[in-house]
């Protein structure tokens, strides 16, 4: 990587880089980048959604995303990871995460307008959205802080402070 390239994505003195106009992995190259206004607006009208909630669930603004699902009356399914149990949200169903993915890329992707992943562990998250890509699921959101190249929408990679103010706007749109 040459000097330049290395100084672009590390201006301000932020130790996280931008996204790669490259992927890690061969495939789709960059996700559409998530503006949280845009996003909530489209959530707030948006029917048919669903979230799944994963073992990191607890690194969120408190909360927050029980607001989001409250708000967009969304389709929850939590993992068997032990972190969801301490997250205040109603689960309409519990599986384990490859067990939601298989079923997401069978009959029940189609059926919803969003699919938003919260709380995945970010190396695990890269295989689940590099398998849902391939299936007719329509749109894939990750909430996670760290960009994912996979997903149809996607933060570019930012520190937690500007995550979560990102994520309180997202909310406060819906």
């Amino acid at each position: 990587m040459s000097r330049r390239v290395w100084e672009e994505y590390n201006e301000g003195g932020n130790t996280i880089p931008k996204a790669y106009f490259w992927g890690e992995t061969s495939g789709r190259v960059k996700a559409s980048e998530l503006n949280p206004e845009s996003l909530g607006e489209k959530l707030g009208q948006g029917e048919n959604i669903l979230f799944v909630l994963g073992s990191e669930v607890g690194l969120y603004p408190e909360g927050i995303l029980k607001e989001m699902i409250e708000n967009t009356d969304a389709t929850v399914y939590k993992t068997e990871a032990t972190g969801t149990k301490n997250v205040d949200v109603e689960a309409d169903a519990r599986y384990g995460l490859m067990e939601i993915v298989d079923r997401l890329c069978n009959e029940l992707g189609t059926s919803y307008k969003y699919i938003i992943l919260a709380g995945i562990p970010y190396h695990i998250e890269s295989r689940v959205l590099a398998g849902l890509r391939s299936y007719g699921v329509e749109t894939v959101v990750t909430f996670n802080w760290r960009h994912q190249q996979y997903a149809d929408i996607s933060f570019n990679n930012l520190n937690q402070k500007q995550w979560k103010k990102s994520l309180k706007t997202i909310a406060k749109q819906l």
